[in-house]
């Protein structure tokens, strides 16, 4: 199979995908990009069946072009999926994939492809340059008064956690992401650190709704290691450019979100965690 970078017409475009008896059928859809989780909710043979009524394809979308998938290995059991649109937090993810394990997916092992069409060409074996477009580069702007950054965004009500470790304790905040993104907050370098800090007051884990964060970031200040949950469809060119930016730190893709950020740093949600 052939991984190209290329464009179709208007829609909501998908690759679907089967592994069965070792060969890969792929398929594509044009509007199916935004209705993966109902298609996944009917369970791997019908998706098998339903995917045979799409159009055959011999190669994979770029991430610029597939804004959801699903890829079912029949011969391990395996299946992976995203969507762009819907399913916006990890929580989400994880509560979705717990269900589906219960309902149509039992002793399947059923997980998010946290980098989008990548992960498809990754786990097949196929990947090719093309897979990452010129228009999905990481970028990252600077804002250069905090205090005054306008709402770009006021349909958006997710926030980004930012959890700051010195190897001992933990200090949590929320970035509300109609004013911010990840871009704008790694850019600063190490002084991201000190501006949070000055700009954001703590949160306390207890009273925040998990469904409601798109991306988790915790900085070890002690180890200089930050890891970092994306959301959906940031490649490891983001990993790249954020170790640019933070010379002689690490940097880790993590996706479990709060349940990482929780165990790295020694805690436990039913414990009264204090934010002052």
């Amino acid at each position: 199979m052939k991984v190209v970078d290329t464009s179709v017409e208007e829609g909501c475009r998908a690759n679907l995908i089967y592994v069965l008896d070792s060969k890969i059928e792929l398929f594509f859809s044009q509007w199916d990009g935004n209705r993966i989780s109902e298609l996944m909710e009917k369970g791997a043979e019908t998706c098998k069946e339903y995917f045979k009524g799409c159009q055959i394809s011999d190669y994979l979308l770029s991430n610029f072009w597939c804004e959801g998938g699903i890829l079912i290995d029949f011969d391990h059991r395996m299946a992976l999926f995203f969507e762009l649109n819907q399913l916006k937090s990890v929580a989400l993810q994880k509560n979705f994939i717990q269900q589906l394990k219960i309902d149509q997916w039992e002793d399947w092992t059923v997980e998010w492809a946290n980098r989008g069409v990548l992960d498809f060409a990754m786990y097949l074996d196929v990947y090719e340059d093309y897979i990452l477009a010129e228009k999905t580069k990481p970028v990252f702007e600077k804002v250069e008064n905090w205090e005054k950054a306008e709402i770009r965004y006021p349909e958006l009500e997710t926030s980004i956690l930012v959890t700051i470790f010195d190897g001992e304790k933990a200090a949590d905040y929320l970035i509300p992401e109609n004013r911010f993104n990840s871009g704008n907050l790694l850019v600063e370098g190490e002084n991201l650190i000190k501006k949070i800090t000055e700009n954001f007051p703590k949160a306390n884990l207890e009273t925040i709704d998990e469904k409601a964060i798109s991306e988790f970031f915790l900085i070890d200040t002690e180890q200089k290691g930050i890891f970092a949950n994306f959301s959906t469809n940031k490649d490891d060119r983001y990993l790249d450019e954020i170790e640019a930016m933070w010379p002689d730190w690490m940097t880790e893709r993590i996706t479990d979100g709060m349940d990482f950020i929780l165990e790295y740093t020694g805690r436990k949600i039913s414990e009264n965690i204090d934010a002052n």
